[in-house]
């Protein structure tokens, strides 16, 4: 990750300076396309975390119950499942 771009994206900056980019085309998946063009609208980055969905000492998530707990404890700022988008409400206590 460029040294200018590491504030920026520190979830996905490791220690080292790295990064586990994976690319994306336009023709290859039309939707995640679409969802990083959005984010970059808004956000002015290009980019979403996709990684292992588990926390530290849990399994990975393999249901969408999992990921809406798993969402809801981890303090993320959002999730896409499928077609369905949900966004954190920082102006309510968490649940």
């Amino acid at each position: 990750v460029r040294s200018e771009y590491r504030d920026k994206l520190p979830a996905i900056t490791h220690v080292d300076g790295s990064a586990r980019v994976q690319t994306v085309f336009e023709q290859h998946t039309p939707r995640l396309w679409q969802l990083l063009s959005s984010v970059e609208a808004k956000n002015g980055t290009p980019g979403v975390l996709n990684t292992s969905f588990n926390v530290r000492g849990q399994p990975i998530v393999c249901t969408p119950t999992e990921a809406i707990d798993t969402f809801l404890h981890a303090n993320l700022d959002a999730l896409v499942i499928e077609n369905t988008l949900v966004l954190a409400d920082r102006a309510s206590p968490a649940a």
